[in-house]
């Protein structure tokens, strides 16, 4: 929250933090007092409780749940971090309170909010593959109560690179899942997805890395090509029908950078993700990330760990 959401709410306009809340009273008075933020509690429930348009929550997936709860049933919008909970049982029930209530709910899958995560896919026609790699350094424990590094590392990171494929490419038809087992607790999880639509995308996964790396590259019917590496820099290659008619060098790419001075929370899409959350609320639009699309993201998660579980370094495949 501290790091990417809170810099990033202050920066949209016509938009007040009025009240925060934390586990440590402590920590929410001295945030508060720091940031000019008129009240603040030791308790979450005392956030739902207050005259707000809207609730922002970041913490651990248990959390997550109990406040979504809370605020949709107090009829309260919310933007809830990812996972939004912290398994599919947990999931189902919100949903169906989700279809029920007036309040939307919207989960901050940030990266397909990204700038250049947007230009990717407006400047590729009918995209027919998508490979992405999001790859790590940690975690090297489990955290959020699970008792795996592997399912850890499901619900903090892979949930974004399957939520992408899945919001792109909609069902899927089939996953192919390859893993190997590293040194201490890192480990390589190869996935392949092929989607009813015809699509389909491969993930490169792991927790092996010395820093986070992640790459997206998205190819169209007509073979064009676009890539964009770790958030700041977009590059397009063009079909070859096009670079005929337009003359280009068949070796040729385009290339588009964020510059340096560019933001993080816009670089990483928080600012975005955020902005379009408080639109939904002012303009009285559904949620572009509800709760609901979700369910899919959960159901391949457990695949990916239904069959770690069963073969942590085999291959497998399902429909």
């Amino acid at each position: 929250m501290r790091e990417h959401l809170f810099p990033a709410l202050r920066g949209l306009p016509s938009v007040r933090v009025v009240h925060v809340a934390s586990r440590s009273g402590e920590t929410a008075r001295r945030f508060a007092h720091e940031h000019d933020i008129d009240h603040w509690s030791e308790a979450w429930q005392g956030v739902i409780e207050a005259d707000l348009d809207g609730v922002v929550v970041a913490g651990p997936p248990k959390l997550h749940a109990n406040v979504l709860h809370a605020a949709l049933s107090a009829g309260l919008p919310v933007y809830v971090e990812k996972p939004p909970t912290p398994d599919l049982a947990t999931l189902r029930p919100l949903i169906e309170l989700e279809k029920n209530c007036s309040a939307l709910a919207f989960v901050g899958y940030n990266f397909r909010f990204a700038e250049l995560i947007q230009e990717l896919f407006r400047r590729v026609d009918q995209p027919r593959y998508l490979r992405l790699r999001f790859v790590t350094s940690k975690p090297q424990t489990p955290f959020w109560g699970l008792p795996t590094v592997f399912e850890s590392y499901l619900l903090a990171v892979a949930i974004h690179a399957v939520e992408t494929a899945l919001w792109r490419f909609g069902d899927v038809r089939e996953l192919v899942t390859q893993y190997q087992p590293l040194a201490g607790e890192s480990f390589v999880a190869d996935v392949g997805m092929s989607f009813r639509s015809g699509a389909s995308a491969h993930l490169e996964l792991g927790n092996y890395s010395h820093r986070f790396d992640c790459r997206w590259e998205l190819m169209g019917e007509d073979g064009s090509i676009a890539m964009v590496d770790n958030l700041d820099r977009l590059r397009l290659v063009p079909a070859e029908s096009d670079r005929r008619t337009t003359g280009w060098n068949p070796k040729s790419e385009l290339e588009l950078a964020l510059s340096g001075l560019h933001g993080g929370q816009g670089r990483g899409g928080y600012h975005q993700a955020l902005a379009s959350f408080v639109d939904c609320i002012r303009e009285e639009r559904p949620s572009p990330s509800p709760l609901a699309a979700s369910e899919a993201v959960y159901q391949v998660l457990d695949s990916l760990l239904d069959r770690w579980k069963t073969h942590p370094s085999q291959g497998t495949r399902s429909s």
